[in-house]
């Protein structure tokens, strides 16, 4: 894996992404290439913010957490560059870190209150829900008897509740740290995206949350409950042949028991009828609440908390969604172009913290996928929270030094045999990429409801558009596994983005395409891009398209690898709960 201090190329991106959809990171010594990756975040990061780093070495804070966590302090510029290594923190690290410390344990599997994102001052951060009583008991029981860090450190003074009972002690002591971590932050709301108040396994309560508190302990923090589908809807979805309109969660199951309850402080988005959200497609559903985030991002004092229950997976979607949104309006990462802050969004909003690849890819549920594919409904002016509409394209497109040309990327693997080496791809791992000569996304568009139609309503339009790759089901792919065949293809071109909702037919790469592989490079990708449009329209199609042409070659590939080499289900089990009471896995586990 190559570092990107000569600048980021299409290369680097399909080498991340190749380890990436292959491994589950785990914070762990001599991991060379996931180190890799973390230090060319790093570096993004750094071309336009100062920037702390929070040490994780060994993953002693969290083990699925960055070994660096990056703390982004504010924006910088111009000489501001050379000069920001020279200038103090604005944080107490050693301070911050003890918090850490002591509140981690306060989150399911140690995953704590974590800063991912800075717009104007305000931390966008994520993490787990609230642990049950059962993991903050077996997590302190774990580092008595192991010497472990996960000790609550002795200098926390209890709470000065006299209500508090000595059972409550424990659970007093763990959260108030954690109200003290996300103040420190300066958070000030809470969106939880749990469907249930609490998750339950085997009929006991393994989770908890902000919402049901006995205590009323989080009663600082403007809190939302905004349930959304956890990610085996998305294995619906796409069993659906990846149809989103009309595709609705099921509302009615016997574990969902908690409603939307947003607050009316900062006000939510208006004409929109959120006591109709059940009845909301996926699409309409991920809309409104992005509406939701953005306008409280940009309309409050404070940060915002999102999580879900691990925060591995609904998590990582919206948080790749605001910060993507936030971006193509150039009010964040304002340096960085679409390649760059593709690779930053994937590595480190997904494989950094934790997100597993493998197991979610083999049992089909592609929130991954969507997140990306979702790209084209968030392209309209309501997300727009700038008012930045009216700027047309300057200069965040990618350069050609980057391997792009000005109609698109031309995505180039000629490269030497060292960096080739580095990658572990050979010319074969690369046969499978389709060409998606795109000529135009589908326009969006969307209308807000009356009285009588109160809902954000997304309107495709019906366009003849150029093949769009699509996975086919696991259980082909898993039947295939050990005869992999590149002319046969482990992806369907699909004629139009509307015909996936429709048939699915599977077409073999032509001899030209697969001769031009064998030769290492890829076609050129042509935009063919309205003058016109706006650069939050231009940024995010170009992110999706670079997306959509690497994935299929570095997804098919790595199912084979995750269908021969797949450990037990009993393997698994025993790693989950290890973990989920305080002992690090010393491989990647498949939960």
């Amino acid at each position: 894996m190559t570092n990107i201090d000569r600048g980021l190329s299409i290369h680097h991106v399909h080498c991340m992404m190749e380890h990436t959809l292959r491994n589950t990171y785990a914070a762990r010594p001599n991991d060379v290439e996931s180190e890799a990756i973390l230090n060319n975040c790093i570096m993004l990061f750094a071309k336009d913010y100062k920037y702390s780093i929070i040490e994780n070495s060994n993953g002693e804070l969290c083990g699925h957490y960055p070994t660096r966590i990056v703390l982004l302090e504010y924006t910088i510029s111009g000489q501001q560059h050379q000069q920001q290594n020279n200038v103090e923190s604005l944080y107490d690290l050693t301070k911050l870190q003890t918090l850490i410390k002591g509140a981690r344990s306060a989150r399911c599997r140690g995953r704590f209150v974590a800063p991912v994102i800075l717009f104007e001052g305000k931390h966008i951060c994520r993490s787990a829900t609230l642990s049950g009583g059962a993991e903050i008991y077996g997590r302190q029981v774990v580092g008595l008897l192991v010497n472990s860090r996960d000790i609550v450190p002795s200098e926390m003074s209890p709470p000065n509740t006299a209500s508090d009972s000595s059972d409550w002690q424990m659970f007093s002591i763990v959260r108030n740290q954690d109200i003290k971590l996300l103040k420190t932050l300066n958070v000030g709301f809470i969106f939880d995206l749990m469907v249930e108040k609490k998750k339950v396994k085997f009929g006991l309560n393994v989770t908890s949350s902000e919402k049901v508190d006995k205590e009323n302990r989080y009663c600082d923090f403007q809190i939302s409950s905004i349930p959304y589908p956890g990610c085996e809807f998305f294995r619906e979805w796409k069993d659906a042949n990846y149809k989103m309109e009309g595709m609705i969660y099921d509302w009615s199951q016997d574990f969902v028991d908690t409603q939307l309850d947003i607050p009316t402080i900062p006000s939510p988005p208006t004409m929109i009828n959120w006591t109709s959200y059940m009845s909301w497609d996926v699409v309409q559903l991920t809309q409104n609440y992005l509406l939701l985030l953005l306008k409280t991002i940009k309309e409050a004092n404070n940060g915002i908390l999102i999580h879900c229950i691990s925060g591995w997976d609904r998590t990582p979607l919206f948080v790749s969604l605001i910060r993507l949104s936030l971006w193509a309006e150039g009010l964040v990462h304002e340096s960085l172009n679409a390649l760059e802050i593709l690779y930053l969004t994937v590595a480190y909003d997904w494989f950094l913290f934790g997100h597993k690849f493998p197991d979610r890819s083999l049992k089909g549920e592609e929130i991954f996928y969507f997140c990306f594919d979702f790209l084209r409904y968030i392209t309209g002016d309501e997300f727009n929270i700038g008012h930045n509409s009216d700027k047309k394209l300057k200069s965040r497109n990618v350069s050609s030094t980057d391997s792009f040309s000005k109609n698109g990327p031309l995505l180039d693997f000629e490269v030497n045999p060292e960096e080739q080496k580095e990658c572990r791809a050979s010319t074969s791992s690369l046969n499978s990429v389709c060409s998606l000569q795109s000529n135009e996304t589908p326009s969006i568009s969307f209308s807000i409801g009356s009285c009588e139609e109160d809902n954000l309503i997304s309107s495709v339009s019906r366009r003849t558009t150029s093949p769009v790759a699509v996975p086919r089901p696991v259980h082909q792919l898993q039947a295939e596994a050990k005869s992999v065949s590149i002319s046969d293809g482990s992806w369907q071109l699909i004629p139009s983005l509307d015909s996936y909702r429709e048939s699915r037919t599977s077409s073999p790469f032509s001899h030209s395409l697969a001769t031009n592989f064998s030769r290492g490079s890829l076609p050129e990708m042509s935009s063919n891009l309205n003058p016109n449009e706006s650069t939050r329209t231009f940024n995010l199609k170009e992110v999706r398209r670079i997306f959509l042409q690497l994935y299929p070659s570095v997804a098919s590939q790595s199912a084979a690898s995750w269908s021969i080499s797949g450990g037990s289900g009993f393997s698994s089990l025993l790693e989950n709960f290890a973990e989920k009471v305080g002992f690090r896995s010393a491989r990647s586990s498949f939960v």
